[in-house]
């Protein structure tokens, strides 16, 4: 069961950067679409990796891999849209319980994955505490949540897919090129259109170091997130996000009430009560993949 523990890890990796991410996008790059684009050129350097391990695939790998890179760079706008208007907390959980729902439906249908019963428990559990977490009665940033949660899907299915038919490293890397082929045509197109990013394209030092540090620990959340899909069944794992939630809503509170000049969320008994039950159905259905 590595894949589980790999994947909390990486979870809880990906809790800190989303916290950080929700401070650059609020007070320093508040434009999704440029902050999206650094990120996707940022990929670029998984091609260090190459050496290590490079092949070229057959037609129906390199096309998902590069399907999983491009649905991956529109999940991240999508879903950084969603933090920039929304609490991150419930964006989060709102992902973490839809996503899985679709990525379920493609699992089923192309990778005849088939999980057994308490592992069906577990995926219950945990969905239904994500869906629980996200609940809002306004439903403002549903739109982009929504599109997140799709494009999330494919790109963990396509991810799969790619791991079936190549090593970890080659297809991870065939992936992030994916990834960079998509924030490099959307790039020159907008230049070609002579888009102008006004005062967000030039970073301030300290900002740059922070955004930089921030994607490395980004980075390799995700490369051990992918590790795990490789190794477990990627429906269960997508609905493990729920754990994320978990990890971002104790980071929230601390800097709440101890630095709300960097992120704060309104903690109310009635959307504490509610945070934590999701907070209890997903430990239960955690609880469930550990010890069954």
């Amino acid at each position: 069961m590595s894949w589980l523990l790999l994947s909390i890890v990486a979870y809880f990796l990906t809790a800190i950067v989303t916290v950080v991410d929700k401070f650059l996008l609020e007070q320093r790059l508040r434009n999704p679409l440029v902050f999206t684009l650094y990120v996707g050129i940022l990929n670029s350097l998984a091609f260090l990796l190459w050496p290590f391990d490079f092949s070229f695939l057959d037609f129906r790998t390199t096309f998902l891999a590069f399907t999983a890179g491009v649905t991956f760079l529109a999940a991240i706008f999508f879903f950084y849209s969603a933090v920039k208007k929304g609490e991150i907390s419930r964006v989060v959980a709102f992902v973490g319980g839809v996503s899985p729902i679709f990525l379920f439906g493609l699992s089923h249908l192309f990778l005849s994955e088939r999980l057994p019963v308490f592992w069906l428990a577990s995926f219950f559990l945990l969905v239904l505490g994500g869906l629980i977490l996200a609940f809002e009665r306004s439903g403002v940033n549903f739109f982009y949540s929504f599109f997140a949660s799709l494009f999330f899907a494919v790109t963990f299915f396509c991810t799969k897919m790619v791991f079936t038919g190549t090593t970890f490293i080659n297809g991870f890397v065939w992936i992030r090129a994916g990834t960079v082929f998509a924030a490099v045509l959307i790039f020159f197109f907008f230049l070609l259109r002579k888009f102008r990013f006004g005062g967000y394209v030039k970073i301030p030092k300290e900002t740059l170091f922070l955004f930089a540090g921030n994607k490395a620990l980004g980075a390799l959340s995700f490369g051990v997130l992918n590790y795990a899909i490789m190794l477990g069944p990627v429906a269960l794992i997508n609905a493990l996000q729920g754990t994320e939630y978990v990890f971002i809503f104790l980071i929230v509170l601390f800097f709440t009430y101890f630095r709300p000049d960097f992120v704060r969320e309104s903690f109310t008994f009635e959307k504490s009560a509610q945070k934590i039950l999701g907070i209890i159905l997903v430990s239960a259905g955690a609880f469930v993949l550990f010890f069954f």
